[in-house]
């Protein structure tokens, strides 16, 4: 093969990737009809899913930066999205938080709820966040936490960091178990 040197390097990217993505889009084609054919006496593939509001109020702490900071405009809901996927035999629980980050503590209480309402086993339940800016004061300081610490440290932690806001916490389990 010649190349012409008057076009750019990238339009020869370009048509690489694009063969690549052929050969990929045909190649898993064929995995597909293989698979199809191999599990077509299976157990069909049971899916359910849900979404819940979970948006802060304004006045609500918002999480992460530097320093505190409320929120006082909602730009796009906050949601969790809970996907659960059975195949007769077991089920798998996937949930999404819109939320900076969430509680090992909230994890472990949801997937217990979840195993005692749904029956999904706890290490079949993965629950994530977004990380998301605009969500509400759901991972942070817990009050009461730091009680015993130092004044300075107490400071930095009530005074200057995002605090988890119980009544917010407590909403955003019940919604994430409700939506399994």
């Amino acid at each position: 093969m010649s190349y012409d040197r008057s076009l750019p390097w990238c339009a020869y990217v370009r048509v690489v990737v694009h063969f690549a993505c052929l050969v990929g889009a045909v190649c898993s084609a064929a995995g597909a009809w293989s698979a199809e054919i191999a599990v077509s006496d299976a157990v069909p593939l049971t899916a359910g899913f849900a979404e819940s509001d979970i948006t802060p109020s304004l006045g609500m702490e918002a999480p992460g930066g530097y320093g505190k900071s409320y929120h006082s405009t909602v730009h796009d809901a906050c949601k969790i999205r809970a996907a659960v996927f059975g195949d007769g035999a077991r089920r798998v629980a996937i949930v999404g938080v819109d939320a900076i980050g969430v509680h090992g503590e909230m994890v472990r209480d949801a997937r217990e709820q979840i195993q005692q309402r749904c029956g999904i086993l706890p290490q079949c339940v993965l629950v994530a966040a977004s990380h998301s800016h605009s969500s509400g004061p759901l991972c942070g300081v817990f009050p009461g936490s730091y009680d015993h610490a130092p004044e300075l440290v107490r400071k930095l932690a009530y005074d200057q960091s995002t605090c988890t806001n119980k009544e917010y916490y407590d909403d955003v389990l019940k919604k994430l178990v409700d939506a399994v």
